[in-house]
């Protein structure tokens, strides 16, 4: 199986991301570069892509 990651350019231009997991009651925060290095962690190379308008 292969996965491919892509990450939205404009939401990789934050030092930090917050998302709702899987519901809005509570809210998680990591770095950028920190999703970026535990892809590469799982073996996937991520491909950083404007994707928003």
């Amino acid at each position: 199986l292969r996965v491919k990651v892509v990450l939205d350019q404009e939401l990789m231009r934050h030092a930090v991301i917050n998302a709702h997991p899987l519901t809005n009651e509570a809210t998680t925060s990591i770095a950028a570069a920190d999703i970026v290095k535990f892809v590469e962690a799982t073996g996937h190379d991520p491909v950083i892509l404007k994707v928003t308008g």
